[in-house]
């Protein structure tokens, strides 16, 4: 494969080549007829190469997409295109209607990647299925473990190219692992996953982070210059380094790397950027697990300031919530039918509400139905009625 990439570069095609493998992937822009011309020049040099090492090219295999902004029409219907010999239809179309999949991520013509997020989110949820009903005694060991072995890679395989950083489009995955991990009882009745645990949303932060120090410091075959530039001006910006953000004018371009992940990584602590791969990644995973809601916010479109989640909750609200609910219950007054509790108490101020709990009389308290406070008054009645003890049930006889 090294040999055809060798070979398409020499001959200065205008087009995208990418490889991986036995898979290749061409990226061109046809609009004229002779950008259509070039792209079967391509398709000449590829099956020149295969015929040199006696291979054959698969049409059944191969895959076509035709881009699109979301939302818009368009502006032409697809060119036809002819490979071996056979048609390639475009995917996503009324004739052809399947997904486009590559290295196992599925690519739709939108570039929003909601079918791969349904794809992840319906795997964590096999696998949650898998741990409730095929295991037993589920400690947080072994819930930990098993996360780590057969979740985690599901969500991280290839992140940085289809992870949006949207807490609205994220959230059906931090249902999925929150899900989980109510099975851990190690945490109390409605479980909990443990401490130093991030949500998805927190971990593609950190897998982004990581993903562009290692290109700052050069260790990938990524150009950090193309993908972000460093403020140069006379501001605090310049100061610090910070990255700056790149203007925007299609809406999917706020969830690609070069713009979601520069407000995450200005944001740690100056000079961590210069540690090493080990040292940065303690470091920046420990930032994000003292500023949890900071970096929350930056994956929502509205800022939400308030409690946060890894400080440990105040007892005082629950304790008194508790001392009410016994006030209320053990209020028991006597009146004419027996024992009874005060009314439902709806407390506004901690937004709580207490049932009604009739509990039971002391035992030898049951008024017996012949008290006087169960009767009725005889002296109305005549005859072997008068002066005698009438149960209720005879009150119409008055």
């Amino acid at each position: 494969m090294n040999s055809l990439l060798v070979r398409l570069e020499a001959d200065g095609v205008q087009a995208d080549v990418f490889a991986y493998a036995d898979d290749l992937s061409i990226l061109k822009h046809i609009e004229t007829t002779q950008e259509m011309l070039e792209f079967y020049h391509i398709l000449e040099i590829i099956q020149a190469w295969a015929m040199e090492y006696d291979m054959i090219w698969s049409a059944a295999k191969t895959q076509r997409l035709v881009f699109k902004h979301r939302g818009c029409r368009e502006p032409r219907p697809p060119r036809l295109i002819w490979f071996n010999g056979v048609q390639i239809m475009p995917m996503e179309t009324k004739s052809l209607k399947t997904k486009c999949v590559s290295l196992g991520i599925i690519i739709s013509k939108s570039m929003m990647f909601k079918e791969q997020l349904t794809k992840v989110e319906n795997q964590l949820k096999s696998l949650k299925t898998i741990m409730s009903r095929f295991f037993h005694n589920k400690t947080e060991e072994l819930m930990v473990k098993f996360y780590w072995t057969y979740m985690v890679p599901i969500q991280i395989y290839c992140c940085q190219v289809w992870q949006p950083m949207s807490e609205a489009q994220l959230k059906p995955l931090n249902n999925a692992i929150a899900s989980y991990w109510k099975m851990n009882k190690a945490r109390g009745r409605n479980g909990g996953p443990p401490d130093d645990f991030l949500e998805p949303s927190l971990h593609f932060i950190l897998l982004d982070l990581i993903f562009v120090h290692k290109i700052y410091k050069g260790m990938s075959k990524l150009d950090f210059n193309q993908l972000f530039k460093i403020c140069v001006s006379n501001t605090r910006q310049a100061t610090e380094q910070l990255l700056m953000r790149p203007k925007w004018r299609l809406q999917f371009t706020k969830h690609k790397l070069s713009f979601r992940a520069v407000t995450s990584f200005n944001f740690l602590p100056p000079g961590t950027r210069e540690l090493s791969p080990a040292l940065f990644k303690k470091a920046a995973r420990t930032h994000i697990l003292e500023n949890r809601e900071d970096y929350l916010n930056m994956t929502r479109n509205h800022n939400i300031i308030g409690h946060k989640k890894n400080q440990a909750p105040n007892p005082e609200p629950n304790n008194k919530l508790k001392e009410k609910k016994r006030l209320n219950i053990d209020k028991f007054y006597p009146n004419q039918t027996g024992f009874a509790t005060g009314k439902n108490t709806i407390n506004r101020g901690a937004k709580a509400w207490f049932p009604y709990f009739k509990p039971k009389p002391p035992t030898g308290t049951n008024p017996s139905p012949m008290d006087g406070n169960n009767v009725v008054n005889t002296e109305l009645f005549q005859g072997e009625l008068q002066g005698k003890k009438v149960p209720l049930c005879l009150r119409r006889l008055q």
